[in-house]
């Protein structure tokens, strides 16, 4: 973390379901519904304040060490150099989005990208997303390509949609079944894939 010498230090961080390139305004990803947020030593849950943390990201210094984890229990807990700060929430969905928002004294974070990283406390992985703006049924081999490639666990993936030639039209011919059984997907990244995809056919309706 880089400092400069004016104002308050001031670090949001959490995570999120929404998709990455939809958060056009990250601070008040406080403000964005289906996130799970610390900002301070306040936690906010969908844009309301719910309560106080034991840890204040405000006091944070240069070379301190943030981390999420997301427990198996569907608990969320923040860290400081490897220091658990104990539940922040609970009942968090399976599939969500780290998201970091820095002002004022705070002008610099590094984000390690640890995605095979299962070790408690590891710092937040960010995967860039890019803004698929376009309806799905136009997108090109490139690019469901790059959006096979945005969806955190599925880059492995990518080279056969490649290889295969498939587009937004095709792309939108197959279902949770055919990327389990075809592309030997995990069930779980097969629904995520689906569900990112309705998602993309809404927004772009």
């Amino acid at each position: 973390m880089k400092r400069c010498f004016h104002h308050a230090a001031i670090i949001i961080f959490g995570v999120t379901t929404n998709i990455p390139s939809d958060l056009t305004d990250i601070y008040m990803g406080l403000k964005s519904k289906e996130s799970w947020m610390l900002f301070g030593n306040f936690l906010y849950q969908n844009g309301e304040c719910i309560g106080s943390y034991s840890l204040n990201t405000n006091e944070v210094q240069v070379d301190d060490k943030l981390g999420i984890m997301k427990a198996s229990d569907s608990t969320l807990h923040f860290y400081l150099n490897g220091i658990d700060h104990g539940k922040a929430f609970s009942y968090v969905p399976e599939v969500v989005y780290g998201v970091v928002d820095v002002h004022a004294k705070c002008c610099q974070v590094s984000i390690v990208n640890q995605d095979t990283t299962t070790e408690a406390g590891a710092p937040v992985a960010i995967k860039k997303t890019q803004n698929f703006s376009l309806q799905p049924a136009d997108w090109n081999v490139k690019t469901v390509c790059d959006f096979i490639d945005s969806i955190p666990g599925c880059a492995p993936y990518v080279e056969k949609f490649r290889s295969e030639r498939i587009n937004g039209a095709a792309l939108l011919e197959l279902d949770k079944k055919d990327l389990k059984d075809f592309f030997e997907m995990p069930l779980g990244l097969a629904v995520n894939v689906c569900s990112h995809l309705k998602k993309y056919e809404e927004k772009n309706k």
